[in-house]
This record gives C-alpha cells, sequence and structure tokens, in this order.
C-alpha cells in the first residue's frame, strides 16, 4: 500500500500528457502510485498511455468505450489503494513540491478532509500567464474552513486539478457524480464542505494549462455554469438555506 495514490483521467491529450508525467517523476515525496484512466481517447494519446503502463508504480484502466469524466475520475478512486487521492488532470503540471506540502498538511490537520492548492496559468507552451479574474478571487480566500465553507455556496474557490483528500470521506460524501459534469468537481466540493472541514495552501503548487479544447474555452462553458447553479440550488437545499 502506498500514501498517495495520483489518479490522472486521460482523454485526447498526447500534447501534454508527458510533461504532466514528468511533473510527477519529479516529486519530492515518492510514496505513490499514478493511476492512469484512458477513456477511449482518439488521438495518440494510447499508444503514449501504453508506453506508461510499463512503468512500475503506474496502474492503467482502459475505457473501451469513452464513459465521460466523473466516470472516469470514479474508476480512478475505485482503483486507488493510498490513503490520500490527489487529482491531476493530464494537461496540467504539478511543481515538485505539491504532494509533499500537501501530504504534511493532512498528517498536521486530522480535522480536515479535503487541501487544495493556488495554482499558475500557463499556455500550451509552458508560458506562464497572468491570472484571470477566478484565480484571483480563489488567492484571496483565506485557509479558515468556515469561509471556504461559507464561500462555496458563492463560486468553486477549489482549483481541481490541485486537490488532495482522504480516501475514506467517500463513505459519506459519495463519489463524483457523472450528471454534474463538468461541474463534477464542484458539486462533489459542496458536499465535502457539509460533512468536513476543506483547506487550502496559500502556495502556488500547480500550473493550470491553458488550450483552445479545454471546456471553459468551448460551447462547454455554458453547461459549466448551469451545473454549478444546480449544484448550489441543492447544496443551499440540503443546507435548509431559501
Amino acid at each position: 500500500m502506498v500514501k498517495v495514490s495520483i489518479v490522472v483521467p486521460t482523454y485526447s491529450c498526447v500534447n501534454y500528457l508527458q510533461r504532466t508525467m514528468d511533473s510527477l517523476g519529479s516529486q519530492t515525496f515518492q510514496d505513490f502510485e499514478i493511476i492512469l484512466i484512458e477513456d477511449d481517447s482518439w488521438d495518440g494519446t494510447k499508444k503514449l498511455v501504453e508506453v506508461y503502463s510499463k512503468i512500475p508504480n503506474v496502474k492503467v484502466i482502459w475505457h473501451e468505450k469513452n464513459q465521460g469524466l466523473g466516470n472516469t475520475l470514479n474508476d480512478g478512486l475505485v482503483a486507488a489503494t493510498g490513503d490520500y487521492i490527489a487529482i491531476q488532470h493530464a494537461d496540467d503540471v504539478s511543481l515538485p513540491t505539491r504532494i509533499e506540502k500537501q501530504v504534511a498538511y493532512l498528517d498536521s490537520h486530522p480535522n480536515v478532509a479535503l487541501v487544495g492548492t493556488w495554482c499558475q496559468n500557463i499556455d500550451i507552451g509552458d508560458k506562464p500567464m497572468r491570472d484571470g479574474w477566478w484565480l484571483r478571487q480563489v488567492k484571496r480566500i483565506p485557509d479558515d474552513p468556515k469561509v471556504i465553507h461559507d464561500k462555496l455556496l458563492e463560486m468553486n474557490c477549489l482549483i481541481h486539478t490541485s486537490v488532495m483528500f482522504r480516501k475514506e470521506m467517500l463513505t459519506k460524501t459519495g463519489w463524483y457524480d457523472q450528471g454534474a459534469v463538468p461541474s463534477e468537481d464542484y458539486d462533489l466540493w459542496l458536499r465535502v464542505s457539509e460533512h468536513f472541514d476543506i483547506g487550502i495552501i496559500p502556495q502556488v503548487l500547480v500550473q493550470y494549462r491553458h488550450h483552445p479544447t479545454q471546456i471553459s474555452r468551448t460551447d462547454g462553458g455554458n453547461l459549466m455554469k448551469e451545473k454549478a447553479r444546480i449544484a448550489v440550488e441543492r447544496a443551499k437545499k440540503r443546507r435548509g438555506i431559501k
């Protein structure tokens, strides 16, 4: 058994996956497994995943048909053997101390079930980009579970590709909801906040890649907003808020 399982959902990301995997291989904390879930990509991702499948600490789950992000993430969670689970999007980058610092945070904050970090925006060539409005708002939120609990009803203040959480929390919160995609992360954070404390490490430990095919830059951006609205409505209902 390992301390951390890093879940990496992959779908048609051949241009970025190697950089992502290299960033995980360069972590200062190495007691982890990587779970790659290949969701029936249409580009050359499958061939690249086949190469990584030969690395001892990498487990690969193959989807013969596209299952969608929520189901793909859940398959990774099921396969995870670590006490802690980190989410790593296949087009983003983890800086070298990311896993080490999140493990240390969860080890020293037993009341916290999930912790995120700040991020830096990068372009398709790894060049740093300026913070957008959303990221500037995220960086104003203190590492205070009460503030995060309340703020989540206003906005998704956690960066999906930055989170690490205790696997045991899933028995209370449930898993990712495929019906909530592409706001499946926000929907889960709201449920987590109703049972557990959430933390944020105020340091840039991941790089979030912007590219033309990501869902927030396509027609899927409107769907994301609508699914986020529904997730908040459900959360308010659960909390007895009108």
